[in-house]
């Protein structure tokens, strides 16, 4: 069993390709022919997508997203899902978004553009809780309150995500499961080595804390 989130991590599952090695992979084997793999994953998009749809409930319009630099694979996947959402609600996303990597200063860094900008935005997608904490501290800077004043959100539901104040709501992982059918696909490919490649995707649920709603 093996992770792979970003085609950076190719050259692990093309050598076991190569030699025929059994194995199943946890995240999407990005630059690979995604059906002749055995893999879980988590939608990231579909999740991303939750959380757009949450703040336009509350009633945001400029809603930003505060991405990573692009990796051709979980980052693009991750955007996509805050792009899709935002179409479909019939809201700008030009100019809307901005990346760095994924650490807490970049995420105070770059959200500070986003607020000091004229039309500043509402609504603060990020595709970590690594960067949401960062865009939380840019807003204090500010006078702002997360959730009062800024809607902010984060995903993986980390420890991090239950303990800043205000909570940060996020988008949780349902590892658990995950890991269930990572070890079943392992080991349905040793017993049936010869089988067509199964692939699982998993959908995340958004676990809303008081960044989001207004007090």
């Amino acid at each position: 069993m093996i992770t792979c989130p970003s085609s950076d991590d190719l050259p692990l599952p093309l050598f076991l390709l190569e030699r025929q090695i059994p194995f199943v992979v946890f995240g999407r084997p990005w630059g690979l022919p995604m059906s002749e793999c055995w893999w879980v994953d988590v939608d990231g998009a579909a999740g991303l997508e939750q959380a757009v749809n949450h703040l336009v409930e509350l009633g945001h319009r400029r809603i930003a997203y505060l991405g990573w630099e692009k990796s051709a694979g979980l980052a693009e996947d991750r955007e996509s899902g805050w792009q899709r959402a935002m179409g479909s609600h019939g809201l700008p996303t030009r100019g809307m978004i901005v990346r760095g990597p994924d650490d807490v200063e970049t995420g105070r860094r770059l959200a500070g553009e986003l607020l000091d900008r004229q039309t500043p935005a509402s609504g603060i997608i990020c595709p970590s809780d690594t960067m949401a904490i960062g865009a939380m501290r840019a807003c204090r800077e500010r006078g702002l309150e997360p959730g009062r004043d800024v809607g902010i959100t984060g995903y993986d539901d980390s420890l991090g995500s239950r303990v800043v104040t205000p909570g940060l709501t996020s988008i949780a992982q349902p590892l658990e499961t995950a890991a269930k059918h990572t070890v079943r696909l392992l080991l349905d490919l040793l017993n049936s080595p010869d089988s067509k490649p199964e692939q699982v995707l998993l959908r995340p649920s958004l676990v809303v804390r008081e960044s989001t709603m207004p007090r």
